[in-house]
């Protein structure tokens, strides 16, 4: 909240904070992605790219609204297992989804 109110008197520094903070986020997610390669959960590719549909497809406006107070709290479990399953099946198909959905895998 504080850089929403804060973006009006110091637009530039607000910007750059907020987009150093969130490719630090997606930084720390495509790792996710890149475990999941080295395990066999997911095929080669663009991580980079997977971590923006996911990042767009699971979390959506919910961040915005949540610091604006418009709407509070992330979605519930039915809901987010919905949004991974579509992720899944979307980006790496219904082979890798009925694995996902099987088999546990430790990330180390």
């Amino acid at each position: 909240r504080l850089m929403i109110a804060e973006s009006h008197r110091f637009p530039e520094f607000m910007q750059q904070t907020a987009i150093s903070i969130f490719a630090r986020y997606e930084r720390n997610i495509e790792k996710v992605f890149v475990t999941l390669e080295k395990v066999g959960a997911i095929p080669s590719g663009d991580h980079a790219r997977s971590v923006t549909i996911f990042n767009d497809l699971i979390q959506g406006s919910r961040p915005l609204m949540t610091y604006t107070d418009w709407r509070s709290g992330p979605p519930d479990d039915d809901e987010l297992r919905e949004r991974i399953a579509f992720f899944i099946r979307g980006r790496y198909g219904e082979q890798v989804l009925a694995t996902a959905m099987t088999d546990r895998i430790t990330l180390s």
